[in-house]
Parts: structure tokens; C-alpha cells; sequence
């Protein structure tokens, strides 16, 4: 019983790949929601899947200009993003240019501008670094 969360999330996902290949951006976001709301009330850690499937519903929600929507589930997959792969990764900067983008398109430029900058040197830094 305790695996069962897990297996439900990973079918959750992996049935939401199936959509998206499908073009089924409706089903596609009940299922991420669902999935996010599995997580909500269960134990299971917060990691890889949980915010790539946060980027994926995210990423619908903006498509959709639910751009407050978008920004909770990017912030969601950079925490945790950050508490798998700590503060400095491509990953994380892919989340921080996300939350510029929704910045921008709620005409908050300053904090955009700012989010913007950080990821484009925590990309240089990793990139002076490899």
C-alpha cells in the first residue's frame, strides 16, 4: 500500500506523455492536475517527476495566458529542482527563465529582468565551469 502513490504518479505521468505525443493538451492538463493533487495529499517526495510534471501543467497554463497559475507550478518545480540538484544547475535556470517569462507577460519587467539576468549567469558560470 505504501507504493501505491508512486506507482499512480508514475502512471499519471507517463499516461500524460501519451497525451501530449497526441496533442491532447485538455486531457493532457486534467491529468497533470491530477497528478499534482496526488502529490498534495500524499507522502511522496518532491523530486524529478513531481516538477517535471509541474514544468509540463506550467507550461499549458501559459499556453492558456494562466500566467499566476504557470508561475505557482514553475516555482513548485524550482524548489524542487533545488533540493535535488541544489542552487546552481541548468535545470534550475530553465525554471528561473520560465517565471521571466510569466513576469513579463504580467508587465512586471524589473522582477523579470532580474530573474532573467540570474539564470543567464548561473548558465554562464556552469558553462566557464564544464
Amino acid at each position: 500500500e505504501d507504493q501505491e502513490p508512486a506507482i499512480t504518479a508514475a502512471c499519471l505521468y507517463e499516461l500524460n506523455t501519451c497525451l501530449l505525443k497526441l496533442s491532447e493538451k485538455a486531457r493532457s492538463r486534467a491529468v497533470l492536475e491530477e497528478l499534482s493533487a496526488l502529490y498534495e495529499r500524499s507522502n511522496l517526495p518532491r523530486q524529478a517527476l513531481y516538477a517535471e510534471a509541474k514544468l509540463k501543467l506550467g507550461s499549458i497554463y501559459e499556453e492558456s495566458c494562466l500566467f499566476r497559475k504557470a508561475m505557482d507550478c514553475y516555482q513548485s518545480a524550482l524548489d524542487a529542482r533545488q533540493t535535488v540538484f541544489g542552487s546552481e544547475h541548468n535545470l534550475i535556470a530553465e525554471c528561473l527563465m520560465r517565471l521571466a517569462g510569466c513576469l513579463r507577460r504580467l508587465n512586471d519587467h524589473r522582477q523579470a529582468q532580474e530573474l532573467q539576468r540570474c539564470a543567464e549567469e548561473m548558465l554562464d558560470d556552469l558553462k566557464h565551469r564544464a
